[in-house]
């Protein structure tokens, strides 16, 4: 099986990882909307880069994975808050060593009100609505994307090549960050492109364009198109949580990333 994973990630020249609800959505369609404009091609496969190789070859391979996040953690039927996900993930990520890897995180406390509105809101066969509170301090979560980003931040050396992107830097100066994107990459430079990309983006537009269903792409497709909750592209504020988050939940994330996110990342609070 391993080596089944590994030839297939080997034909992408570079992915991006995350854990969901990180901003990969956005950054695809970055990426989808600039590689169109750059290569004259009919941007028709917003979101999905994966296809862009294949209608021209001289464009590098991409994909997107969330590396086995979700692994154990949910099963129709079962009441959310309940199921501990496993705080292990594996070190050894030998199948993307002729992979450039795009390493995407976001603060953990504005994962985890992104991650409740997908779950509880725009998810179909969610049945039980829980408290934000449980969500934050009763399910496991926040352990689970703290694991996830030290166990690769540690073994970064095993790619080809790591980048490490963080979304609150991409949301501040994006045109400066997305460059360092398309050049890790190796995608040609193209000033016009940057912008046409940038452009096409933002939230405000992706979010009027996903309630007139103007996406192909069904992940761009809200379950209720009256209620914001329910769409992909909902709000992406950076410090977000704290409009959701009682004072107990702040304490409770912010000291178990105090306690045990590498400080790295930048979001560890002194």
């Amino acid at each position: 099986m391993k080596s089944v994973k590994r030839k297939k990630y080997s034909k992408n020249k570079a992915m991006i990882i995350s854990i969901p609800r990180a901003g990969r959505t956005w950054l695809k369609a970055l990426l989808s909307y600039y590689i169109s404009k750059a290569y004259n091609l009919p941007n028709n496969v917003v979101v999905d880069i994966t296809k862009f190789h294949k209608m021209k070859p001289k464009i590098p391979a991409l994909g997107a994975s969330h590396d086995k996040y979700a692994t154990g953690t949910f099963h129709k039927g079962m009441t959310p808050y309940k199921v501990q996900p496993p705080l292990t993930f594996s070190k050894d990520k030998s199948m993307y060593r002729d992979t450039k890897i795009i390493f995407l995180v976001r603060d953990p406390r504005d994962v985890l009100v992104s991650n409740y509105f997908d779950e509880y809101h725009r998810a179909r066969d969610m049945k039980k609505v829980i408290s934000m509170t449980d969500h934050v301090q009763a399910s496991g979560r926040l352990l689970r994307i703290i694991q996830f980003y030290n166990v690769w931040y540690e073994t970064r050396k095993q790619p080809k090549d790591f980048m490490l992107l963080r979304y609150e830097n991409m949301r501040r100066k994006t045109r400066k960050n997305f460059q360092r994107v398309v050049e890790f990459i190796g995608l040609k430079i193209s000033e016009f492109s940057f912008t046409h990309a940038i452009k096409n983006t933002q939230f405000d537009l992706m979010q009027k364009r996903e309630k007139a269903g103007y996406y192909k792409n069904s992940a761009l497709r809200p379950t209720n198109k009256h209620d914001v909750r329910t769409f992909k592209v909902r709000k992406g504020k950076v410090g977000g949580f704290t409009e959701y988050f009682t004072k107990e939940d702040v304490a409770y994330a912010t000291n178990l990333i105090n306690e045990h996110l590498n400080p790295v990342f930048g979001y560890c609070e002194v």
